[in-house]
């Protein structure tokens, strides 16, 4: 299962710091590689703190609603990210920055509202008027609309979730439980 090979991939990365750590500690605060490893391994263990809490009265029936809500937004990530990525066709093939820049541009700009990236970009003054309605066009369709049909989204799918939240933590408290008894 999933939880299953987050355990082991969050096991072996563990190993894999711990041994770099007290061998070589030098080597491990300079090496990015190293330090990309301990990240990875950390945002492991929250993972596993949030999925444990899942299984407790106190926090699970009040966590599982929200959590429900995040995954259901998996289909609607992608249609957004449909436009992002046709969006950021569009301001890469203008040809004035890196895939990377055009990127981030567009990213920055649909989710977050942010054209700060613009300031640098370099692009002729022939394409000015393009790329201003390009940016108006992504404003308007990817941060105002999708942006907030997804507000909705996520609101509907949480009010599923809390309306489900009993059902919810009973499933979650059994299949601690039986993950618990499967280990006895």
């Amino acid at each position: 299962s999933l939880d299953n090979l987050a355990d082991v991939l969050r096991i072996i990365l563990t190993g894999i710091t711990l041994v770099v750590v007290s061998s070589d500690w030098n080597n491990f605060r300079t090496g990015k590689m190293w330090r990309l490893i301990f990240a990875a391994t950390g945002f492991l263990w929250w993972l596993r703190v949030l999925n444990t809490l899942k299984g407790y009265e106190s926090t699970g029936e009040s966590m599982l609603p929200i959590l429900n809500a995040t995954f259901a937004t998996g289909p609607f990530l992608f249609v957004v990210f449909c436009f992002i990525a046709g969006f950021w066709h569009v301001y890469y093939s203008f040809g004035f920055t890196t895939w990377w820049t055009a990127w981030m541009t567009m990213f920055r700009l649909g989710f977050l509202a942010d054209a700060g990236l613009l300031d640098d970009a370099n692009e002729p003054a022939d394409w000015s008027t393009w790329v201003d309605l390009l940016l108006m066009v992504v404003g308007l369709c990817v941060a105002i609309v999708l942006l907030n049909i997804l507000v909705g989204v996520l609101s509907e799918s949480y009010s599923a979730g809390f309306a489900d939240r009993t059902r919810l933590f009973l499933a979650e408290r059994c299949r601690v439980l039986s993950i618990h008894f499967a280990l006895d």
